[in-house]
Order: structure tokens, then sequence, then C-alpha cells
């Protein structure tokens, strides 16, 4: 799944456009319109966990130091509050998916470092052993 940047580039944002999707057929595995409300109800479960206007004002004083200190003890506790909020929301759309009799799940995958590679969103297709066809 796509992200762009949000909030003047402190976050991201998934991107529920079906056509920014890769591959944009989506395998059939869910309609245009199933895909933008997955991800919007997902973007719209994430958004209290972005930085506020107090961030921003926190980030520009820095040169007096004790506001990066606040600040980054803010940043730190969104992280953690982004990270369990994807994670609610991706086993949320599995139950959905589950019961409506979909062979579709979201998955959140984690980079191996901290400050490394990023952390994706991907929707695929359920076989057997939960391998299948991935839209990133």
């Amino acid at each position: 799944v796509p992200t762009y940047s949000c909030n003047g580039g402190f976050d991201t944002k998934f991107n529920p456009h079906a056509r920014y999707a890769r591959p944009p057929s989506l395998h059939n595995l869910l309609t245009p319109e199933e895909y933008k409300v997955a991800i919007q109800t997902l973007n719209d479960k994430i958004k209290r966990s972005r930085a506020k206007k107090f961030d921003h004002v926190l980030l520009a004083t820095g040169p007096l130091l004790l506001p990066l200190a606040v600040w980054g003890a803010r940043h730190g506790r969104q992280v953690k509050q982004r990270k369990k909020l994807i994670q609610e929301g991706v086993w949320e759309f599995n139950e959905r998916m589950q019961m409506e009799g979909k062979n579709v799940k979201m998955e959140w995958n984690r980079a191996k470092y901290t400050g490394g590679a990023e952390s994706y969103l991907t929707i695929e297709e359920v076989e057997g052993d939960y391998s299948g066809k991935k839209v990133d």
C-alpha cells in the first residue's frame, strides 16, 4: 500500500486510491471501493498519533535544547501509539475479511532495524499457509 507525506513532512498516510496500489488491479482481491474504505478507516484510526502543532513548536525552538527533550519524548510515544493503532487496524481488517469469507489479509511488515528500511503495509491473498500475492 503506497504512502505519502502529510503534516509538513512529519508523518505519512496510506494512499486510499486503488489506482496507486501495486498492482493496480489488486488481483481482484478487493474492489476499488473496498480498498478505499479499508485504507481510509486505517488512516482515520492512526490520525490521533500524528504530530500536533505543539510538536512543531517544540521542534522549532530546538536551539534551546530543553524543548528537544520534550519533543523526543512526545515523538517516541507517538511512534509507539501509531504502531499499536496500525496493528489494531490490521487485525480489524483481517477479522472483517474472514467474517465476509474473503481470501484477503492485511499485513504490517516492520523494518528489521530502527532507522533502516521503512516498514510497509501489504494486502495479500490468503492460501492454506498464508502465502500469496502481495499488493504494496
